[in-house]
């Protein structure tokens, strides 16, 4: 990081907290849209560690949900949301590794790699984007 970049930073850091906030009330309607959807994996909440809210990662079980991640992502896409596969490529399958790791090695981390997507979060987000995401989602013909 430059220096240029680290005073950014510094400034900004007095913000952090209602940056927080204001994902959080995002996270929190993704959250009350999307769970309890069959096929669709939130991530489950863990105890004693403090969220940054800044990703909103969906595991697609397309045997459960009826259509996988490419065909979600091509939805969202086709409605001007830009959402992005999430640890992929797999780290252990980029080349820096020098082969060093076979996917064998990292199973469920490789499944999870062709399933997860992150979908649209940012500070000030407007609940009615995050409604209208939801609503392209769970109208995928499946």
């Amino acid at each position: 990081m430059n220096e240029f970049c680290a005073a950014m930073g510094l400034c900004n850091l007095r913000h952090i907290d209602e940056a927080i906030a204001s994902r959080r009330g995002v996270y929190e309607r993704y959250s009350s849209r999307l769970e309890g959807v069959k096929g669709l994996q939130l991530n489950s909440v863990q105890e004693g560690v403090q969220r940054n809210y800044a990703y909103f990662p969906l595991v697609v079980h397309p045997e459960e949900f009826g259509c996988d991640r490419e065909a979600v992502m091509s939805a969202l896409a086709e409605n001007d949301v830009i959402a992005r596969r999430y640890f992929y490529p797999l780290t252990t399958t980029v080349e820096s590794f020098g082969g060093a790791y076979s996917l064998s090695d990292t199973p469920v981390a490789a499944k999870i790699s062709e399933r997860v997507l992150c979908l649209p979060i940012y500070e000030n987000m407007e609940l009615e984007t995050v409604d209208r995401i939801c609503n392209i989602i769970l109208s995928i013909e499946r």
